[in-house]
């Protein structure tokens, strides 16, 4: 019955202890303090049983055979259950390096810093925190895992001088700007005591600026001055605003002097330029290419050549003071010639400049004589009446009855240009009253040259 009890011990011994063992050698993974108890705890057991084996082996060879299997198992039963775990293991850490493989990056930045975390963690807690002592800014700080621990000191302030800006007795930090020397009756020539800290300075002379055209040596600091401005030295006046004269209208322009030296305006004198009058009295200017058509005077026998017109229709005004024969020869550029006028005594008259240009006035006169060329407008009027050799302006009509009356003693002709011809349409001597047919072309212009000595008028007959 002894040997039965003893028998059931050392098999629930070498049970248990089999199973502290296997618990051990797998604790070592997680914990080692836990895993090296069960192993002793196991150990432990396992020394009955293996005892008892040994003892009943020197008495039965046969049966302590089987009894040597036993610890053998319980030894390889637990490191086969340590392989088989770790060998798990090592597949759980393949599968999760294959999913964290497949993740994106910032889900393996998550997963590092976990980690990281967890590793630190498990430091701190294994090893204590190192702790880096607070500051004005910082509270205390565990330079391993961050964590931190009551508040920061704050600034140690201390107060601001004439030369340095509020500081901290701690940290050496700044605030704000240094308060400056209080030194109020501080001048060029007189020396002060800073009434906050003290410092004598002696009196700071003066900062001279040197003297200019308008300015004499003078300090930058109190205004003071010294001698006298050197004063400015004239350059050679230039012109500003120049508007230059032309054919009618006079010019202008500003006479102005600087200083050579500073710049400065000394003087500006608004002076005039006289208009410079075209190139010619009558025809068209070479300067503004305008027509111009002054009366020119003269006297005496006299030739005036290269008279120019512009474009269109021209009647040239004569007037003669003078006892005996004016006489007025139109020459053309053809070669041509018009005689516009021919009478004893005074004239006033008027002749068509029929031809092309440039012409030469041909005057005989025993006394003052005057000319004026003058372009002919279009005008409304229908009818028209004078006294003596006249053109009148371009005027448009119908075709139809005119009706013509002179009452002078001489030759009264009458000439209607159009820009078909020109057409004879009286030509008698003395008074005139009849009709007379008037053909406008398309355009339903023309023009009247009238020759005579008395009054006259033409007009649509009725």
């Amino acid at each position: 019955m002894k040997r039965l009890v003893k028998k059931i011990l050392a098999i629930v011994l070498f049970v248990f202890g089999s199973l502290f063992f296997a618990v051990g050698i797998g604790s070592f993974k997680t914990d080692v303090g836990t895993g090296i108890v069960a192993l002793i705890m196991g150990v432990g057991m396992l020394i009955y049983p293996a005892l008892k084996i040994r003892d009943h082996a020197s008495r039965k060879k046969t049966e302590g055979s089987k009894w040597l299997t036993m610890p053998i198992v319980a030894i390889a039963i637990p490191l086969i259950f340590t392989i088989i775990s770790l060998t798990a293991d090592v597949d759980s850490n393949k599968k999760e390096n294959l999913t964290e493989t497949s993740e994106t990056t910032a889900v393996q930045n998550s997963s590092d810093t976990t980690a990281t975390s967890s590793e630190t963690k498990s430091e701190c807690e294994l090893q204590g925190h190192k702790w880096k002592d607070a500051d004005c800014t910082t509270p205390k700080t565990c330079t391993v895992c961050g964590l931190t621990e009551g508040e920061p000191l704050n600034h140690d302030w201390k107060d601001a001088t004439c030369t340095e800006a509020k500081t901290c007795a701690r940290c050496g930090a700044t605030e704000g700007d240094p308060l400056g020397h209080d030194t109020p009756k501080l001048s060029c020539t007189e020396g002060d005591t800073c009434t906050r800290c003290g410092q004598t300075f002696e009196a700071l002379g003066h900062d001279w600026l040197e003297a200019t055209c308008s300015e004499p040596k003078t300090c930058s600091r109190c205004g003071e001055t010294e001698g006298k401005a050197t004063g400015h030295i004239p350059a050679e006046a230039v012109n500003e605003n120049v508007v230059p004269a032309s054919c009618t209208e006079e010019g202008s322009y500003d006479e102005v002097v600087y200083c050579s030296v500073c710049h400065e305006e000394l003087s500006r004198t608004t002076k005039k330029e006289e208009a410079l009058g075209h190139t010619t009295k009558s025809g068209v200017c070479d300067r503004c290419g305008n027509e111009v058509y002054e009366t020119v005077e003269g006297k005496g026998d006299d030739v005036i050549t290269d008279i120019t017109v512009g474009d269109g229709l021209y009647r040239v005004h004569l007037t003669n003071s003078g006892s005996s024969n004016f006489a007025v020869w139109i020459h053309y550029a053809d070669g041509d010639r018009d005689l516009a006028a021919n009478e004893i005594g005074n004239y006033d008259g008027y002749a068509f400049l029929d031809g092309e240009g440039p012409y030469t006035f041909e005057i005989k006169s025993s006394g003052k004589w005057t000319y004026t060329i003058d372009k002919l407008e279009l005008t409304g009027r229908s009818s028209f009446s004078g006294v003596g050799a006249y053109v009148t302006d371009i005027f448009t009509s119908i075709t139809g009855k005119w009706h013509l009356t002179h009452d002078g003693s001489s030759n009264f002709a009458v000439w209607f240009y159009t820009s078909e011809g020109r057409d004879l349409l009286v030509n008698v001597i003395g008074e005139y009253d009849g009709n007379c047919y008037l053909e406008f072309p398309k355009d339903g212009l023309g023009v009247l040259v009238i020759e005579a000595d008395g009054n006259w008028k033409i007009e649509p007959a009725e």
